[in-house]
C-alpha cells in the first residue's frame, strides 16, 4: 500500500512541476529562446511529465491488481 501511495504522489508532483515549469518557461522566457533552446526545453519538461504520468498509471494498475482485503 505504501509503495503505491508513494508512486502516485511522486508522479503527481512530477507532473505538476513539469506543467508549471512549461507554463512559466513559455510565458516568461519564450521571446529570449531560439528554436533549438525551445526544442530542448520542451523535450526535457515533456519527458518529466511522461515519467510522472507513468508513475500515476503504475500506481493505479497495482491497486487494481492487489486490492486491499478488509478483515
Amino acid at each position: 500500500m505504501y509503495r503505491k501511495f508513494l508512486s502516485f504522489k511522486v508522479g503527481l508532483v512530477l507532473t505538476a512541476i513539469s506543467a508549471g515549469a512549461m507554463l512559466t518557461g513559455l510565458l516568461s522566457y519564450a521571446p529570449a529562446f531560439t528554436a533549438e533552446h525551445l526544442y530542448v526545453f520542451s523535450l526535457l519538461i515533456s519527458s518529466v511529465a511522461v515519467v510522472g504520468y507513468g508513475l500515476i498509471v503504475r500506481a493505479r494498475r497495482l491497486s487494481f491488481e492487489n486490492p486491499v482485503k478488509s478483515e
